[in-house]
């Protein structure tokens, strides 16, 4: 990827990029380059099909049960639980949760909606709002636990169901792109191309270079 934006930014400008830049200049762009594609494909995952194939190395599941539940004095409001999720996990793709109901034991696979805190704060005793046997809340407090490394999500669950287990398929942050020991994007071959390009664009742009081809 190094030597193909080199010669890319060679043929779009009169500037041998290869006299004036270190390869860690153009691993740099590259990353944010790999960065910014991967939210591109991040929003449109739901929308094109194509979205998911791009990102399919990068797809990771995790499986929550009862088990994995923090102490139940974490957990802000009555019923909810408390996960520490993959320090990994850069955006959500997937989610379900397994309830049952208390009295009957009836089993129901319910939705999640992700809310912020001032939503479940404002809405939670609202009968058309709160969570129901078809939608569990899920907000993310911003804490990490004791061990580091980790997000922290916290599940509602509606009155009369107690939690199961909680289905998790996310994105994960890519691997940083690193010339020097060869380790290339893990993004799917089918966005190599567009990868290269924006990363030449962001360094044309970033040093002023002239936009002509080479005569």
């Amino acid at each position: 990827m190094q030597l193909e934006s080199e010669l890319r930014i060679n043929n779009l400008t009169q500037v041998n990029v290869g006299t004036f830049m270190h390869s860690t200049v153009i691993e740099s762009f590259l990353n944010k380059a790999q960065d910014l594609t991967t939210r591109k494909y991040i929003e449109l995952y739901d929308k094109e099909p194509q979205a998911r194939i791009y990102l399919g190395r990068l797809i990771e599941g995790v499986k929550l049960t009862t088990g994995n539940v923090m102490t139940a004095t974490d957990a802000t409001r009555t019923g909810a639980v408390m996960f520490n999720v993959p320090a990994s996990l850069w955006w959500p793709v997937f989610e379900q949760v397994k309830l049952t109901h208390t009295a009957t034991s009836t089993v129901k696979l319910a939705r999640v909606k992700e809310v912020t805190g001032t939503h479940a704060e404002l809405n939670w005793e609202n009968p058309f709002k709160k969570p129901y046997e078809d939608m569990v809340w899920r907000t993310e407090t911003g804490r990490v636990a004791a061990t580091g490394g980790f997000k922290v999500f916290q599940l509602m669950i509606p009155t009369g169901y107690t939690f199961l287990e909680y289905i998790l398929d996310y994105v994960k942050h890519p691997a940083d792109i690193v010339i020097s020991s060869n380790t290339a994007t893990v993004l799917d071959e089918g966005v190599h191309n567009e990868l290269v390009d924006l990363a030449v664009e962001l360094i044309i742009d970033t040093y002023n270079l002239r936009k002509q081809p080479n005569k």
